[in-house]
């Protein structure tokens, strides 16, 4: 039993630690490719539109380093297998193109779910629910995962019933004179 467990220590270390290695590669290349954008930016100052230009990819790319930096604590946290980070990552992308959140914010969610003990599939599942509780309240992502998820998590409740948790708190909220920190 021991050695079976050993082995199985071994296997989730290799792959985090091969998770943490691909991650660590992707910033790699986007630090350059960001430098290499400043570099051209500083050649380019004297046309103003240009310069425009540049600027809006420095600042791309410093989200996308950002966002991925995010997801690599993500994926360290709930210590998700290589399929399951990509899962987490492709909701947290959609997320970000089809909500009024980025995608680094909806990492930012994710990663406080991660904190509070839920797995990818808990995360999954209450990802989105979560945002629409931050979009009826004006609260942030990562304030309303924790809120919702230690209220899930206080009811010894499943991540399926996050709807109606949120759905609650919601309701409470709007009509009270609560804000989501005095609820």
């Amino acid at each position: 039993m021991a050695q079976q467990l050993g082995k199985i220590y071994v296997q989730i270390a290799a792959n985090a630690s091969q998770l943490v290695n691909e991650v660590g590669k992707v910033n790699k290349s986007l630090n350059s490719l960001q430098v290499a954008a400043r570099n051209i930016g500083n050649t380019l100052l004297g046309t103003f539109g240009a310069y425009q230009v540049i600027n809006a990819i420095q600042n791309v790319v410093t989200l996308m380093a950002e966002f991925d930096r995010t997801m690599t604590q993500v994926g360290v946290i709930t210590g998700a297998s290589a399929e399951d980070f990509e899962r987490l990552e492709k909701s947290a992308l959609k997320l970000g193109s089809t909500t009024q959140y980025t995608a680094k914010q909806v990492a930012e969610l994710q990663l406080e779910f991660g904190r509070l003990g839920f797995s990818t599939k808990e995360i999954l599942q209450s990802t989105k629910a979560t945002v629409d509780l931050a979009t009826a309240t004006g609260e942030g992502l990562a304030r309303s995962a924790e809120i919702a998820g230690s209220t899930l998590r206080a009811f010894n409740l499943d991540a399926s019933e996050m709807g109606r948790v949120t759905d609650t708190i919601a309701a409470a909220l709007n009509e009270s004179a609560l804000t989501l920190d005095s609820f």
